[in-house]
Protein backbone atom coordinates (compact mmCIF):
# COMPACT_ATOMS: atom_id res chain seq x y z
CA UNK A 1 0.00 0.00 0.00
CA UNK A 2 1.52 3.58 -1.01
CA UNK A 3 2.44 5.93 1.47
CA UNK A 4 1.31 9.36 2.13
CA UNK A 5 -1.92 10.97 2.03
CA UNK A 6 -2.12 13.04 -1.44
CA UNK A 7 -2.87 16.61 -0.46
CA UNK A 8 -6.49 16.32 -1.65
CA UNK A 9 -7.24 13.22 0.02
CA UNK A 10 -10.38 13.42 2.70
CA UNK A 11 -8.90 11.62 5.90
CA UNK A 12 -11.19 8.53 6.61
CA UNK A 13 -12.64 6.67 10.60
CA UNK A 14 -11.67 3.33 9.58
CA UNK A 15 -12.71 0.28 11.45
CA UNK A 16 -11.54 -2.93 10.95
CA UNK A 17 -13.66 -5.76 12.49
CA UNK A 18 -12.34 -9.32 13.22
CA UNK A 19 -12.15 -12.21 15.41
CA UNK A 20 -13.85 -15.53 15.38
CA UNK A 21 -16.59 -16.82 13.58
CA UNK A 22 -19.75 -16.71 15.63
CA UNK A 23 -18.55 -14.31 17.78
CA UNK A 24 -20.89 -11.06 15.88
CA UNK A 25 -19.10 -9.45 13.55
CA UNK A 26 -21.86 -9.01 11.20
CA UNK A 27 -24.14 -8.07 14.25
CA UNK A 28 -21.24 -5.59 14.81
CA UNK A 29 -20.97 -4.28 10.99
CA UNK A 30 -24.86 -3.27 11.08
CA UNK A 31 -24.47 -1.67 14.19
CA UNK A 32 -22.03 0.81 12.68
CA UNK A 33 -23.92 0.85 9.44
CA UNK A 34 -27.30 2.30 11.22
CA UNK A 35 -24.11 4.92 12.50
CA UNK A 36 -23.78 5.71 8.82
CA UNK A 37 -20.46 3.70 8.11
CA UNK A 38 -19.96 2.61 4.87
CA UNK A 39 -19.72 -0.97 5.38
CA UNK A 40 -17.89 -4.34 3.55
CA UNK A 41 -18.35 -7.77 4.95
CA UNK A 42 -15.78 -10.31 4.01
CA UNK A 43 -13.12 -7.51 2.31
CA UNK A 44 -10.35 -9.46 0.31
CA UNK A 45 -6.95 -7.87 1.38
CA UNK A 46 -6.08 -7.24 -2.25
CA UNK A 47 -9.35 -4.82 -2.40
CA UNK A 48 -8.33 -2.63 0.59
CA UNK A 49 -5.49 -0.44 -1.41
CA UNK A 50 -8.09 0.18 -4.19
CA UNK A 51 -10.91 1.33 -2.11
CA UNK A 52 -9.41 3.50 -0.22
CA UNK A 53 -7.52 5.28 -2.61
CA UNK A 54 -11.26 5.79 -4.03
CA UNK A 55 -12.78 6.76 -1.05
CA UNK A 56 -9.87 9.22 0.20
CA UNK A 57 -11.05 11.16 -3.14
CA UNK A 58 -14.63 11.19 -2.30
CA UNK A 59 -16.91 13.52 0.40
CA UNK A 60 -19.40 10.85 0.02
CA UNK A 61 -18.18 8.60 3.18
CA UNK A 62 -15.82 9.96 6.43
CA UNK A 63 -16.43 6.68 8.41
CA UNK A 64 -15.84 3.09 6.79
CA UNK A 65 -16.49 -0.13 8.77
CA UNK A 66 -14.78 -3.32 7.25
CA UNK A 67 -15.09 -6.74 8.12
CA UNK A 68 -11.12 -8.45 7.21
CA UNK A 69 -10.82 -12.35 9.03
CA UNK A 70 -9.40 -15.39 8.41
CA UNK A 71 -11.66 -16.24 5.70
CA UNK A 72 -9.21 -14.32 3.27
CA UNK A 73 -5.81 -16.03 3.96
CA UNK A 74 -4.05 -13.14 3.47
CA UNK A 75 -5.05 -10.97 5.77
CA UNK A 76 -3.88 -12.61 9.41
CA UNK A 77 -0.34 -12.21 7.63
CA UNK A 78 -0.93 -9.01 6.50
CA UNK A 79 -2.84 -7.28 9.00
CA UNK A 80 0.01 -5.46 11.00
CA UNK A 81 1.05 -3.97 8.30
CA UNK A 82 -2.02 -2.58 6.21
CA UNK A 83 -2.98 -1.12 9.81
CA UNK A 84 0.60 0.80 9.59
CA UNK A 85 0.49 1.92 6.47
CA UNK A 86 -3.38 2.73 7.04
CA UNK A 87 -2.83 5.40 10.11
CA UNK A 88 0.91 6.84 8.11
CA UNK A 89 -1.54 7.59 5.71
CA UNK A 90 -3.33 9.84 7.88
CA UNK A 91 -6.29 7.51 8.93
CA UNK A 92 -7.97 7.26 11.84
CA UNK A 93 -7.76 3.27 11.89
CA UNK A 94 -9.08 0.69 14.71
CA UNK A 95 -9.50 -3.09 14.91
CA UNK A 96 -11.74 -4.32 17.07
CA UNK A 97 -11.50 -8.29 17.51
CA UNK A 98 -13.98 -10.29 18.69
CA UNK A 99 -14.14 -13.08 20.57
CA UNK A 100 -16.40 -15.77 22.89
CA UNK A 101 -15.59 -18.80 24.14
CA UNK A 102 -14.89 -22.05 22.34
CA UNK A 103 -18.35 -23.55 23.91
CA UNK A 104 -20.66 -20.27 23.03
CA UNK A 105 -19.28 -20.36 19.87
CA UNK A 106 -19.96 -23.79 18.86
CA UNK A 107 -23.38 -23.66 20.17
CA UNK A 108 -23.98 -20.81 18.24
CA UNK A 109 -22.90 -22.61 15.06
CA UNK A 110 -25.14 -25.53 16.21
CA UNK A 111 -28.24 -23.06 16.74
CA UNK A 112 -27.67 -21.67 13.11
CA UNK A 113 -27.16 -25.08 11.42
CA UNK A 114 -24.36 -23.16 9.16
CA UNK A 115 -20.88 -24.67 8.51
CA UNK A 116 -17.61 -23.21 10.17
CA UNK A 117 -15.44 -21.48 7.71
CA UNK A 118 -12.23 -23.38 8.76
CA UNK A 119 -14.07 -26.68 10.01
CA UNK A 120 -13.02 -28.17 6.43
CA UNK A 121 -15.25 -31.08 6.41
CA UNK A 122 -14.36 -31.63 10.05
CA UNK A 123 -16.24 -30.74 13.44
CA UNK A 124 -17.07 -26.85 14.76
CA UNK A 125 -14.85 -27.45 16.82
CA UNK A 126 -11.65 -28.17 15.19
CA UNK A 127 -12.73 -25.77 13.00
CA UNK A 128 -13.12 -22.98 16.17
CA UNK A 129 -9.41 -24.23 17.10
CA UNK A 130 -7.77 -23.64 13.76
CA UNK A 131 -9.37 -20.11 13.60
CA UNK A 132 -8.01 -18.94 17.11
CA UNK A 133 -4.48 -20.30 15.88
CA UNK A 134 -4.69 -18.29 12.60
CA UNK A 135 -5.97 -15.39 14.44
CA UNK A 136 -4.08 -15.22 17.42
CA UNK A 137 -1.45 -12.70 15.84
CA UNK A 138 -4.22 -10.29 14.94
CA UNK A 139 -5.58 -10.44 18.31
CA UNK A 140 -2.74 -9.26 20.36
CA UNK A 141 -2.20 -6.30 18.56
CA UNK A 142 -6.18 -4.95 18.31
CA UNK A 143 -7.13 -1.34 19.39
CA UNK A 144 -10.20 -3.26 20.88
CA UNK A 145 -10.98 -7.21 22.20
CA UNK A 146 -14.68 -7.78 22.63
CA UNK A 147 -15.30 -11.30 24.49
CA UNK A 148 -18.87 -11.66 23.69
CA UNK A 149 -19.78 -14.45 25.41
CA UNK A 150 -22.44 -12.86 27.75
CA UNK A 151 -23.51 -10.65 25.59
CA UNK A 152 -27.35 -9.78 24.38
CA UNK A 153 -27.94 -8.33 21.03
CA UNK A 154 -28.88 -5.19 22.96
CA UNK A 155 -25.67 -4.76 25.36
CA UNK A 156 -23.77 -6.35 22.25
CA UNK A 157 -24.57 -3.21 19.99
CA UNK A 158 -24.08 -0.92 22.72
CA UNK A 159 -20.73 -2.27 23.62
CA UNK A 160 -20.20 -1.91 20.41
CA UNK A 161 -21.11 1.75 19.88
CA UNK A 162 -18.87 2.75 23.15
CA UNK A 163 -15.67 1.48 21.89
CA UNK A 164 -15.97 3.07 18.28
CA UNK A 165 -17.58 6.19 18.73
CA UNK A 166 -16.10 7.71 21.91
CA UNK A 167 -14.86 11.11 22.02
CA UNK A 168 -11.48 11.37 20.09
CA UNK A 169 -10.33 12.81 22.90
CA UNK A 170 -10.56 10.15 25.05
CA UNK A 171 -8.09 7.88 24.14
CA UNK A 172 -8.91 5.17 27.05
CA UNK A 173 -12.33 3.20 27.32
CA UNK A 174 -12.91 2.86 30.78
CA UNK A 175 -15.79 0.84 31.77
CA UNK A 176 -17.40 -0.22 35.62
CA UNK A 177 -18.76 -3.68 35.25
CA UNK A 178 -20.85 -5.91 37.84
CA UNK A 179 -20.61 -8.94 37.81
CA UNK A 180 -22.00 -12.64 40.02
CA UNK A 181 -18.99 -14.78 40.68
CA UNK A 182 -21.12 -17.83 40.23
CA UNK A 183 -20.99 -17.27 36.68
CA UNK A 184 -16.90 -16.57 36.19
CA UNK A 185 -15.11 -13.23 36.59
CA UNK A 186 -14.91 -11.01 33.19
CA UNK A 187 -11.56 -12.01 31.53
CA UNK A 188 -11.29 -8.64 30.38
CA UNK A 189 -10.88 -7.29 33.80
CA UNK A 190 -7.87 -5.29 34.50
CA UNK A 191 -9.29 -5.15 38.61
CA UNK A 192 -11.29 -7.43 39.87
CA UNK A 193 -13.09 -6.32 43.32
CA UNK A 194 -15.36 -8.44 45.87
CA UNK A 195 -18.02 -6.95 47.72
CA UNK A 196 -19.48 -10.21 49.25
CA UNK A 197 -18.58 -9.21 52.75
CA UNK A 198 -21.65 -6.94 52.85
CA UNK A 199 -25.03 -7.36 53.68
CA UNK A 200 -26.83 -9.21 50.97
CA UNK A 201 -30.27 -7.78 49.81
CA UNK A 202 -31.37 -11.25 48.52
CA UNK A 203 -32.10 -12.35 52.16
CA UNK A 204 -34.68 -9.52 53.15
CA UNK A 205 -38.14 -10.74 51.52
CA UNK A 206 -39.22 -7.04 50.20
CA UNK A 207 -35.56 -6.73 48.21
CA UNK A 208 -35.07 -10.34 46.57
CA UNK A 209 -36.89 -9.60 43.59
CA UNK A 210 -34.90 -6.27 43.14
CA UNK A 211 -31.56 -5.06 41.65
CA UNK A 212 -28.96 -2.66 43.12
CA UNK A 213 -30.39 -0.04 40.55
CA UNK A 214 -33.53 0.16 42.91
CA UNK A 215 -33.10 2.95 45.63
CA UNK A 216 -34.27 0.62 47.89
CA UNK A 217 -31.26 -1.43 47.52
CA UNK A 218 -28.81 0.85 47.13
CA UNK A 219 -29.94 2.08 49.95
CA UNK A 220 -30.12 -0.97 51.67
CA UNK A 221 -26.26 -2.06 50.98
CA UNK A 222 -25.09 1.91 51.72
CA UNK A 223 -26.54 1.36 54.94
CA UNK A 224 -23.08 -0.88 55.93
CA UNK A 225 -20.26 1.81 56.29
CA UNK A 226 -18.22 -0.22 54.43
CA UNK A 227 -19.84 0.20 51.53
CA UNK A 228 -18.63 3.35 51.39
CA UNK A 229 -15.33 3.31 52.36
CA UNK A 230 -15.25 0.24 49.44
CA UNK A 231 -16.98 2.57 46.55
CA UNK A 232 -14.64 5.63 47.91
CA UNK A 233 -10.95 3.40 47.51
CA UNK A 234 -12.35 1.78 44.13
CA UNK A 235 -13.11 5.34 42.78
CA UNK A 236 -9.43 6.04 43.95
CA UNK A 237 -7.43 3.32 42.75
CA UNK A 238 -9.31 4.15 39.08
CA UNK A 239 -8.27 7.70 39.28
CA UNK A 240 -4.62 6.31 40.25
CA UNK A 241 -4.28 4.34 37.81
CA UNK A 242 -5.59 5.79 34.97
CA UNK A 243 -3.24 8.30 34.18
CA UNK A 244 -0.40 5.37 33.19
CA UNK A 245 -2.81 3.21 31.76
CA UNK A 246 -3.04 6.35 29.07
CA UNK A 247 0.77 6.81 29.36
CA UNK A 248 1.03 2.81 28.48
CA UNK A 249 -1.21 3.11 25.48
CA UNK A 250 -3.70 0.81 26.76
CA UNK A 251 -6.84 1.20 25.19
CA UNK A 252 -9.40 -0.23 27.28
CA UNK A 253 -9.72 -0.72 31.11
CA UNK A 254 -12.75 -2.77 33.15
CA UNK A 255 -13.13 -2.16 36.69
CA UNK A 256 -15.00 -5.74 38.08
CA UNK A 257 -17.13 -5.96 40.69
CA UNK A 258 -18.45 -8.59 42.07
CA UNK A 259 -20.68 -10.38 44.25
CA UNK A 260 -22.39 -13.95 44.46
CA UNK A 261 -25.12 -13.31 41.66
CA UNK A 262 -24.65 -9.93 40.18
CA UNK A 263 -27.90 -8.63 40.58
CA UNK A 264 -27.52 -6.33 44.22
CA UNK A 265 -24.45 -6.16 46.00
CA UNK A 266 -22.00 -5.62 43.05
CA UNK A 267 -24.78 -3.47 41.13
CA UNK A 268 -25.35 -0.59 43.78
CA UNK A 269 -21.65 -0.79 44.44
CA UNK A 270 -20.88 -0.22 40.76
CA UNK A 271 -23.49 2.57 40.17
CA UNK A 272 -21.60 4.05 42.81
CA UNK A 273 -18.49 4.02 41.66
CA UNK A 274 -19.83 5.48 38.36
CA UNK A 275 -21.06 8.54 39.79
CA UNK A 276 -17.78 9.39 41.72
CA UNK A 277 -15.60 8.68 38.71
CA UNK A 278 -18.23 11.10 36.69
CA UNK A 279 -18.10 13.86 39.03
CA UNK A 280 -14.40 13.92 38.53
CA UNK A 281 -14.62 14.49 34.52
CA UNK A 282 -14.07 10.64 33.58
CA UNK A 283 -16.04 9.83 30.69
CA UNK A 284 -17.02 5.65 31.18
CA UNK A 285 -19.88 2.89 30.56
CA UNK A 286 -21.35 0.77 32.87
CA UNK A 287 -21.84 -2.65 32.58
CA UNK A 288 -24.00 -5.04 34.49
CA UNK A 289 -23.15 -8.20 33.05
CA UNK A 290 -25.58 -10.55 35.16
CA UNK A 291 -28.49 -8.23 36.29
CA UNK A 292 -30.99 -10.15 33.74
CA UNK A 293 -30.04 -13.72 34.52
CA UNK A 294 -32.69 -15.15 35.69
Amino acid sequence: MSEGCRPEAVPLKIVLISGMSGAGKTLALKALEDLQYFAIDNLPSRLLDPLVLLLEQSREFAKVALVMDGRDPAFPEAAEQILASLRNRGHQVTLVFLDASPEVLIRRFSETRRPHPMARGDSVEKGVSREAEMLAPIRRFASQVLDTTDFNVHRFRAAIVSLVEKDPGQSLSVVVASFGFKYGIPLEAAFVFDVRYLPNPFFVDELRSKTGLDPEVAEYVSQEPAAGRMARRIAGTALDVLPLCQKEGRSNLMIAIGCTGGQHRSVAIAERVARALRRRGIGLSVLHRDLNRA
